[in-house]
Protein backbone atom coordinates (compact mmCIF):
# COMPACT_ATOMS: atom_id res chain seq x y z
CA UNK A 1 0.00 0.00 0.00
CA UNK A 2 1.41 3.44 -1.04
CA UNK A 3 0.94 5.66 1.73
CA UNK A 4 0.21 9.88 1.32
CA UNK A 5 3.67 10.49 3.52
CA UNK A 6 5.97 8.60 0.89
CA UNK A 7 4.77 10.50 -1.91
CA UNK A 8 4.74 13.40 0.14
CA UNK A 9 8.37 12.67 1.11
CA UNK A 10 9.26 11.70 -2.82
CA UNK A 11 7.66 14.88 -3.85
CA UNK A 12 10.00 16.90 -1.34
CA UNK A 13 13.42 14.85 -2.40
CA UNK A 14 12.65 15.90 -6.15
CA UNK A 15 12.16 19.75 -5.30
CA UNK A 16 15.38 20.09 -2.84
CA UNK A 17 17.68 18.51 -5.78
CA UNK A 18 15.98 21.46 -8.44
CA UNK A 19 16.33 23.73 -5.01
CA UNK A 20 18.01 24.23 -1.97
CA UNK A 21 14.99 25.25 -0.21
CA UNK A 22 12.86 24.54 2.98
CA UNK A 23 9.29 22.22 2.00
CA UNK A 24 6.81 22.53 4.63
CA UNK A 25 3.22 20.79 4.37
CA UNK A 26 0.55 23.01 3.79
CA UNK A 27 -0.75 22.01 7.21
CA UNK A 28 2.01 24.58 8.60
CA UNK A 29 0.49 27.94 8.77
CA UNK A 30 3.11 30.28 10.55
CA UNK A 31 7.09 30.20 11.46
CA UNK A 32 8.01 29.12 7.83
CA UNK A 33 10.94 30.95 6.14
CA UNK A 34 10.48 32.32 3.11
CA UNK A 35 11.36 31.40 -0.18
CA UNK A 36 9.74 27.94 0.60
CA UNK A 37 7.62 25.24 -1.08
CA UNK A 38 4.76 24.14 0.62
CA UNK A 39 3.22 20.91 0.04
CA UNK A 40 -0.32 19.30 -0.22
CA UNK A 41 -2.29 16.01 -1.70
CA UNK A 42 -5.36 15.54 -1.56
CA UNK A 43 -6.65 12.14 -2.34
CA UNK A 44 -10.27 10.48 -2.79
CA UNK A 45 -10.34 6.72 -2.31
CA UNK A 46 -12.75 5.34 -4.60
CA UNK A 47 -13.53 1.57 -3.61
CA UNK A 48 -12.96 -0.16 -7.06
CA UNK A 49 -13.46 -4.26 -6.19
CA UNK A 50 -14.05 -5.23 -2.49
CA UNK A 51 -14.00 -8.93 -3.38
CA UNK A 52 -9.78 -8.08 -4.01
CA UNK A 53 -9.54 -4.96 -1.90
CA UNK A 54 -8.95 -3.13 -4.83
CA UNK A 55 -9.17 0.80 -4.82
CA UNK A 56 -9.34 3.50 -6.76
CA UNK A 57 -7.09 6.67 -5.81
CA UNK A 58 -7.74 9.71 -6.95
CA UNK A 59 -5.41 12.84 -6.04
CA UNK A 60 -4.63 15.93 -6.90
CA UNK A 61 -1.03 17.37 -5.88
CA UNK A 62 -0.47 20.89 -4.95
CA UNK A 63 2.88 22.54 -4.70
CA UNK A 64 3.16 26.09 -3.72
CA UNK A 65 6.45 28.28 -4.37
CA UNK A 66 6.34 31.30 -1.93
CA UNK A 67 8.99 33.70 -2.53
CA UNK A 68 10.98 36.31 -0.18
CA UNK A 69 8.31 39.12 -0.41
CA UNK A 70 9.05 41.94 -2.50
CA UNK A 71 12.21 40.20 -4.32
CA UNK A 72 11.18 37.85 -6.60
CA UNK A 73 10.42 39.35 -10.18
CA UNK A 74 7.68 37.90 -12.44
CA UNK A 75 10.55 36.16 -14.78
CA UNK A 76 12.06 34.63 -11.51
CA UNK A 77 8.70 33.01 -11.10
CA UNK A 78 7.87 31.81 -14.54
CA UNK A 79 11.30 30.23 -14.15
CA UNK A 80 10.32 28.15 -10.84
CA UNK A 81 6.96 27.26 -12.84
CA UNK A 82 9.00 25.82 -16.18
CA UNK A 83 11.68 24.21 -13.93
CA UNK A 84 9.08 22.41 -11.48
CA UNK A 85 6.63 21.33 -14.12
CA UNK A 86 10.16 20.38 -16.45
CA UNK A 87 10.82 18.02 -13.32
CA UNK A 88 7.42 16.21 -12.64
CA UNK A 89 5.41 16.17 -16.28
CA UNK A 90 7.06 12.67 -16.64
CA UNK A 91 5.64 11.20 -13.38
CA UNK A 92 7.01 10.38 -9.91
CA UNK A 93 8.61 7.30 -8.88
CA UNK A 94 7.87 6.84 -5.49
CA UNK A 95 9.48 3.65 -3.93
CA UNK A 96 8.43 0.52 -6.43
CA UNK A 97 5.92 2.38 -8.11
CA UNK A 98 5.80 5.25 -10.86
CA UNK A 99 3.01 7.82 -10.79
CA UNK A 100 1.94 9.39 -13.98
CA UNK A 101 0.39 12.55 -13.68
CA UNK A 102 -2.35 13.74 -15.95
CA UNK A 103 -1.29 17.14 -16.62
CA UNK A 104 0.68 20.31 -14.76
CA UNK A 105 -0.90 23.24 -15.00
CA UNK A 106 0.87 26.41 -13.07
CA UNK A 107 -0.49 29.69 -12.03
CA UNK A 108 0.78 32.68 -10.18
CA UNK A 109 -0.54 34.56 -7.36
CA UNK A 110 1.21 38.33 -7.00
CA UNK A 111 -1.95 40.12 -5.66
CA UNK A 112 -0.91 39.35 -1.88
CA UNK A 113 2.47 37.86 -2.05
CA UNK A 114 4.79 36.11 -4.93
CA UNK A 115 3.17 32.61 -5.47
CA UNK A 116 3.56 29.98 -7.82
CA UNK A 117 0.61 27.06 -7.64
CA UNK A 118 1.38 24.28 -9.79
CA UNK A 119 -0.95 21.32 -9.64
CA UNK A 120 -0.85 17.98 -10.70
CA UNK A 121 -3.41 15.23 -11.12
CA UNK A 122 -2.87 11.56 -10.95
CA UNK A 123 -4.79 8.22 -10.16
CA UNK A 124 -3.14 4.94 -8.96
CA UNK A 125 -4.67 1.88 -8.21
CA UNK A 126 -4.08 0.05 -4.50
CA UNK A 127 -4.85 -2.97 -2.77
CA UNK A 128 -4.10 -4.37 0.67
CA UNK A 129 -6.08 -2.02 3.41
CA UNK A 130 -5.31 -4.58 6.62
CA UNK A 131 -7.16 -7.85 6.46
CA UNK A 132 -9.51 -8.82 3.87
CA UNK A 133 -13.19 -9.11 5.48
CA UNK A 134 -15.02 -12.03 4.56
CA UNK A 135 -17.89 -11.57 2.68
CA UNK A 136 -21.26 -14.11 3.87
CA UNK A 137 -21.46 -16.60 1.15
CA UNK A 138 -24.73 -18.42 0.05
CA UNK A 139 -24.01 -22.23 0.48
CA UNK A 140 -27.82 -23.77 0.42
CA UNK A 141 -30.42 -22.19 -0.69
CA UNK A 142 -34.08 -24.05 0.18
CA UNK A 143 -37.24 -23.44 -1.38
CA UNK A 144 -41.21 -24.99 -0.71
CA UNK A 145 -44.04 -24.87 -3.19
CA UNK A 146 -47.07 -25.03 -1.82
CA UNK A 147 -49.53 -25.72 -4.63
CA UNK A 148 -52.94 -25.13 -4.13
CA UNK A 149 -55.70 -26.79 -6.08
CA UNK A 150 -58.62 -24.75 -7.47
CA UNK A 151 -61.99 -25.55 -8.69
CA UNK A 152 -63.75 -23.67 -11.64
CA UNK A 153 -67.58 -23.28 -10.96
CA UNK A 154 -69.84 -23.00 -13.52
CA UNK A 155 -72.87 -21.58 -12.88
CA UNK A 156 -76.57 -21.52 -14.96
CA UNK A 157 -78.80 -18.58 -13.90
CA UNK A 158 -81.86 -17.92 -14.95
CA UNK A 159 -81.38 -14.63 -14.20
CA UNK A 160 -77.43 -13.67 -15.13
CA UNK A 161 -75.05 -11.68 -13.02
CA UNK A 162 -77.23 -12.98 -9.64
CA UNK A 163 -76.12 -16.31 -8.18
CA UNK A 164 -78.79 -18.40 -6.72
CA UNK A 165 -78.39 -19.29 -2.82
CA UNK A 166 -77.40 -22.81 -3.56
CA UNK A 167 -74.55 -21.18 -5.60
CA UNK A 168 -73.29 -19.09 -3.20
CA UNK A 169 -73.19 -21.93 -0.44
CA UNK A 170 -71.36 -24.01 -2.93
CA UNK A 171 -68.78 -21.37 -3.74
CA UNK A 172 -68.03 -20.85 0.40
CA UNK A 173 -67.95 -24.62 0.71
CA UNK A 174 -65.17 -24.76 -1.94
CA UNK A 175 -63.26 -22.05 -0.73
CA UNK A 176 -63.31 -23.19 2.47
CA UNK A 177 -62.12 -26.95 1.46
CA UNK A 178 -59.30 -25.12 -0.59
CA UNK A 179 -57.90 -22.91 2.06
CA UNK A 180 -58.46 -19.52 0.49
CA UNK A 181 -61.78 -18.74 2.28
CA UNK A 182 -61.07 -16.23 4.51
CA UNK A 183 -64.90 -15.19 5.99
CA UNK A 184 -65.48 -15.55 9.56
CA UNK A 185 -68.54 -17.53 11.08
CA UNK A 186 -70.19 -14.75 11.88
CA UNK A 187 -69.82 -13.19 7.87
CA UNK A 188 -71.17 -16.82 6.57
CA UNK A 189 -74.28 -16.72 9.10
CA UNK A 190 -74.74 -12.48 7.85
CA UNK A 191 -74.30 -13.72 3.97
CA UNK A 192 -76.64 -16.98 4.59
CA UNK A 193 -79.10 -14.59 5.99
CA UNK A 194 -79.05 -11.68 3.46
CA UNK A 195 -79.51 -14.87 0.95
CA UNK A 196 -82.20 -16.20 2.47
CA UNK A 197 -84.39 -12.61 3.01
CA UNK A 198 -83.05 -11.33 -0.76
Amino acid sequence: MLRQVEILKAVQDKLKKLYPLKVYLDEVKEDFETPCFFLKLIKTAIPHNIESNKCLNDCLLIIAYLALKGTAQATDLYDIKDNVTAAFWRGLQVKDRYLYFEEVSSDTDTEEAEIVYIQLPFKYYDTDFGEKEELPKIFNIHQQEKIRETKEIHCESENPGKLTKEQVLEIMRLEKESGVFNHSEEKIEQLKGELENG
